[in-house]
């Protein structure tokens, strides 16, 4: 395709995915590599008077996680045509940006601050759910392109 010819909104919305999904698992990879390296030395981090950081940071990864989610649906809503291709980037990796955050911190607390694999483990499976909840789909561009 010529750089000169005008892109349809389709071929951009494809474009645009596949960027995403790229950078998606990219962070997916990066927080596997950040879980099973936490497993690997959280026996040498054991700090019983740092427990309470470990259920903060448990209970702020779901609050993040949910609210990635909500926080697409949000900013789904106000893409159209005419402002497709910033509106629908930032509506999909701001709530990547937001699960990884839960995710990172509930996992890093966890296993490096203090050996909590329980935590850590159930984590990584909210943000692993919500990070494939929040990667783009097809029906999205089907929303907005009526």
């Amino acid at each position: 395709m010529d750089k000169m010819t005008p892109k349809t909104p389709e071929i951009q919305f494809l474009m645009i995915m596949r960027q995403i999904r790229l950078l998606g698992i990219a962070i997916i990879v990066t927080l596997t590599l950040i879980f099973f390296t936490g497993l690997a030395v959280s026996g040498s981090y054991v700090n019983p008077s740092l427990g309470i950081y470990n259920l903060v940071t448990f209970l702020l990864c779901p609050f993040l996680c949910v609210g990635s989610f909500l926080l697409k649906i949000s900013m789904l809503k106000k893409v159209t045509m005419a402002n497709f291709t910033k509106s629908y980037f930032n509506a999909i990796v701001l709530p990547f940006a937001l699960s990884d955050l839960g995710g990172i911190i509930c996992i890093t607390t966890s296993l490096f601050v203090n050996q909590n694999i329980l935590y850590a483990a159930i984590g990584y499976v909210i943000t692993m759910l919500y990070l494939f909840l929040n990667f783009p789909r097809e029906e999205d561009f089907k929303g907005f392109a009526e």
